[in-house]
C-alpha cells in the first residue's frame, strides 16, 4: 500500500515505487506513482507541502 494515500498495489494504475531521500539515498518507503510525483512536484519540502494545504484550506475550505 502506498504510504500516503494507502492505495493498494491491486487498486492502483502504475506500480508502486519505492521512494528514497535523493541527498542521502535512504529508503523513505512505498508510494504510488501519483504520490511520487506529488512529492517531485514540491521538491519533497515539508514546508511547501505545508503551504499548499494552507492554499487548499483557505480557496477551498478543505480540512482533511
Amino acid at each position: 500500500m502506498c504510504a500516503i494515500c494507502g492505495i493498494s498495489a491491486d487498486e492502483s494504475l502504475d506500480k508502486l515505487i519505492i521512494d528514497h531521500n535523493h541527498e542521502t539515498l535512504t529508503v523513505r518507503g512505498v508510494v504510488c506513482s501519483y504520490c511520487n510525483k506529488g512529492l517531485g512536484f514540491f521538491k519533497d519540502s515539508p514546508t511547501r507541502l505545508a503551504m499548499a494545504i494552507e492554499y487548499l484550506v483557505k480557496h477551498d475550505g478543505i480540512t482533511s
